[in-house]
């Protein structure tokens, strides 16, 4: 398999895991932690990462523009991180880690310290904790809500003792994050794209129940009219979800999905077989979500899936409404094959 930046949520999770040697390469060291001080001059704010311009005066005297990447509008929204967080002209230090190919200039921001000693994170997985909490309570399930980051590092960590058949297992090997949707700016589907940390929003329309995640506009929606799932020749990239109430939890079914080459989550293809059975309810303590999942594919999985994760209740935030951007989700891709 091959990694990049742009699944930095899994390359972090593999470091963590210490199986980068079976699951690929990736652009950052994130076992060396770097402070550089220096004067921000540039401050990108686009999907799926941002990007922060630092000029700095090296060990030999010399200035150097320093490029740091980190979380996009999506993922550092729910942070308090905003457009205006950091501003060009303003002296920082910043908390890197290197990069493996070009040490000197290129980076992943961990945080950065402005003279104020005000911090600004640069990652969901290297928040302080009470950036990562529920705002508020309620008494539906409508409304914002954001995944638990633990959560979705138990996913992408548990997937590799998923019971995968003989087809998935040659599939998970052979993984080339090039050729992943996502490299193109199109969402994975779930139950991967219901545990990213960014705002996902449940509304309800008429006789539908639309949930809208801030990650590349992915949007699925739930028809509660009573419907049949349409003929097994129809496909759709998220699939073809209905709903029903059993008591105050919301059961989707959703059936009906394209092939897709990360399909059952990171490395993970599905077929035209793939369904899941979703139930979300809300927790007693009215602050959190918890979904649970059930997930079937024969042709990659030898028995089905099963998980639990929770939702945030973040009232206060709106989607950061910034597309993905096509050239920064491709960059970094690695074009050579693990041994």
């Amino acid at each position: 398999m091959k990694c990049s930046i742009l699944f930095l949520f899994m390359c972090l999770a593999l470091r963590v895991a210490s199986v980068a040697a079976h699951h690929g390469t990736y652009e950052y060291d994130f076992n060396t932690v770097a402070h550089i001080e220096g004067t921000i001059t540039e401050y990108h704010w686009r999907n799926p990462h941002a990007f922060i311009h630092l000029s700095h005066r090296n060990d030999a005297g010399d200035i150097v523009e320093l490029v740091i990447e980190a979380a996009g509008p999506s993922g550092l929204i729910p942070l308090g991180v905003t457009s205006s967080s950091l501003t060009p002209g303003e002296r920082v230090v910043a908390v890197v880690f290197p990069s493996r190919r070009s040490p000197a200039t290129s980076f992943h921001g961990r945080e950065i310290v402005k003279q104020d000693d005000i911090m600004v994170p640069l990652h969901p997985q290297f928040a302080p904790k009470h950036l990562l909490t529920s705002t508020g309570t309620t008494n539906t399930i409508f409304g914002t809500w954001v995944p638990s980051t633990a959560d979705f590092f138990r996913l992408i960590l548990g997937r590799s003792q998923w019971p995968l058949t003989k087809a998935g297992s040659s599939a998970f090997r052979r993984y080339d994050v090039a050729i992943s949707p996502a490299a193109k700016c199109i969402p994975l589907s779930s139950p991967t794209i219901m545990l990213y940390p960014t705002a996902h929003t449940l509304r309800i329309i008429e006789d539908q129940i639309i949930i809208d995640t801030d990650v590349m506009d992915a949007q699925r929606v739930v028809f509660m009219d009573g419907r049949n799932h349409p003929d097994p020749t129809k496909r759709f990239h998220q699939g073809h979800s209905i709903g029903h109430w059993d008591d105050e939890t919301l059961v989707i079914d959703t059936t009906n999905f394209a092939e897709n080459r990360s399909g059952l989550t990171f490395g993970i293809p599905s077929s035209e077989g793939k369904h899941i059975v979703e139930r979300v309810r809300l927790a007693a303590d009215k602050a959190h979500l918890e979904v649970e999942y059930w997930l079937e594919d024969p042709q990659y999985l030898a028995e089905p899936v099963r998980g639990l994760f929770r939702w945030m209740y973040r009232p206060d935030l709106e989607p950061s409404g910034e597309p993905c951007d096509l050239a920064t989700a491709r960059r970094y891709l690695t074009t050579s094959q693990d041994g």
